[in-house]
This record gives C-alpha cells, structure tokens and sequence, in this order.
C-alpha cells in the first residue's frame, strides 16, 4: 500500500535508515565531524558545555556566546529525525 509520494511502509524504513544506505559513514563522516566540533569548542571562549535544561539525562545543551558586545542570538531546535545505532 503506498503511504507516501508512491512508496510504501517498508521503502520509507529503509530510506530512513541511513545506516543501511551509507553503512560507512560511521567510519568516513563522524570522526571529521568529532574533530571539527572539539576544534570549534577550543577556540570558542566562555563556551559552557553540558548545561541541563530540564529534569532527563538528555536534557542538556551546549553554549557559545556571543564574542562581541550588542550582538544577536541564535536558537537552533533540531526537532526533525535523528538516529544512530
């Protein structure tokens, strides 16, 4: 039965499921990804990390201030799909 845009349930799951499109990636893509983020961070002053926002384990966020006076702020909810493992 199509569910979507002429796919069906089990062709969404495996498009979904990036892991079984790009099995690699945990190997070729995260380590940059690791390393640009831990370089950013260093050069990144007053950043305060692992700050809890709420009650769960989960709940906790990294922040970066702003480097010069008078200057706006960003808040960016990554509130779409997200998996691994």
């Amino acid at each position: 039965m199509t569910v979507f845009k002429g796919l069906d349930a089990d062709e969404l799951e495996r498009q979904y499921f990036l892991r079984g499109l790009r099995p690699e990636y945990e190997v070729t893509d995260i380590p940059g990804w690791i390393e640009r983020s831990k370089a950013f961070a260093a050069r990144s002053p007053g950043a305060r990390f692992d700050l809890a926002y709420g009650p769960a384990e989960r709940n906790r966020l990294d922040f970066f201030p702003a480097t010069r006076g008078n200057e706006g702020f960003v808040l960016y909810i990554h509130g779409g799909y997200w998996q691994r493992g």
